[in-house]
């Protein structure tokens, strides 16, 4: 079967809305409600952290994908660029596609980002397996973070755990990581931001070729 492997890179929206703004305010408010008066070190990392991970206040950066073909072959591409453009490409290329989609905490996170950000732009889904996101199921979406939890979110472990558990080389070990990409991204470090969004892409990948082996498939 064909596969697409996917990953995504966000970071916090440079403008916002009056109304975003006054829902974040909210967000921020009941996170810091009954703690102490928050540094302004803690208060723009909260800000941070709930920008970066909710695509009502973020925007996608890079979406990494590896293509491989049942004789073997595989291809990679890192989408970088304005968002709407980065979205309308991945669109194209996932198109008429009908194989598995492959990610690492996708169908909580990649795949509704990926939604709703191409919403915000008016942009056609191209592709309506990759908007069915039922759970417990292992097509058309193959979560690789559910999965190796047994669906059981209690018993999650992140990308780097499940490197290491698997003996698969982390993407975690340079310097461009999850937490600072946002700071890479406003110094202008695209390119790097798409190499790490890759190196994620194929942990995931080398990820599912050994997880698949000790899964039940209907």
């Amino acid at each position: 079967m064909e596969t697409i492997t996917f990953d995504i890179e966000t970071v916090p929206q440079t403008e916002l809305s009056n109304i975003q703004q006054h829902e974040l305010d909210k967000k921020l408010e009941r996170r810091f409600s009954g703690s102490s008066e928050p540094t302004t070190e803690e208060y723009e990392s909260a800000k941070s952290l709930i920008m970066g991970t909710n695509p009502y206040f973020g925007e996608i950066v890079c979406i990494g994908l590896m293509k491989t073909t049942t004789d073997g072959k595989y291809d990679t591409i890192g989408l970088t660029g304005d968002e709407k453009d980065i979205l309308s490409r991945f669109w194209k290329i996932v198109s008429g596609f009908r194989g598995l989609f492959i990610s690492f905490n996708g169908l909580s996170f990649d795949v509704p980002w990926i939604i709703k950000r191409s919403m915000k732009h008016g942009l056609k889904a191209t592709n309506q397996s990759f908007l069915n996101t039922k759970k417990f199921f292992k097509y058309p979406h193959w979560d690789v973070h559910v999965i190796m939890a047994d669906y059981d979110r209690f018993k999650a472990a992140s990308l780097r755990l499940t490197c290491d558990h698997l003996g698969i080389p982390s993407p975690k070990e340079e310097e461009i990581t999850a937490e600072n990409v946002s700071v890479a991204f406003k110094d202008g470090r695209i390119k790097e931001i798409k190499e790490y969004c890759l190196r994620d892409v194929q942990a995931t990948y080398n990820a599912y070729l050994i997880s698949k082996n000790y899964t039940f498939i209907k």
